[in-house]
């Protein structure tokens, strides 16, 4: 009878693990082409680094305004391509990351060095604090 309920405890247990690691490994989604395009255009990223505090805001037009407190705003422009989002700013090369859906919003993860930054998406323009 012991012996039992330990079996039937450890199925137990090992049925639990089976189940939670896919949601756990589903937290994060690697967006691709036309889903960057379309998870960012009109929408605005704000920084959910407390040591980066931005807004970027993606027009339809494929221009973009970076915005930082305390500092003078940026015109650049974006795009997508290879399964990247790209951005480019005066006097500087495409600059490409890869582009995840997290169950907070999303996180750009640079290609040169693999650092991550978080942000959450909100609609249409929204680059100062309300």
């Amino acid at each position: 009878m012991r012996g039992q309920r330990r079996l039937f405890r450890l199925s137990f247990l090992l049925g639990f693990l089976l189940i939670s690691v896919p949601v756990y490994a589903s937290e994060e989604v690697r967006l691709v082409g036309s889903e960057i395009r379309e998870t960012l255009m009109d929408k605005t990223a704000i920084s959910t680094d407390p040591d980066w505090p931005y807004r970027q805001y993606f027009q339809s037009d494929f221009t973009t305004i970076y915005a930082e407190t305390g500092k003078r705003s940026s015109l650049g422009k974006w795009k997508t391509g290879n399964d990247l989002y790209c951005s480019l700013w005066a006097a500087a090369d495409w600059e490409c990351y890869q582009l995840w859906k997290t169950g907070k919003g999303i996180v750009w993860i640079a290609e040169l060095n693999a650092v991550r930054y978080p942000a959450r998406l909100v609609d249409g323009q929204q680059l100062l604090e309300k």
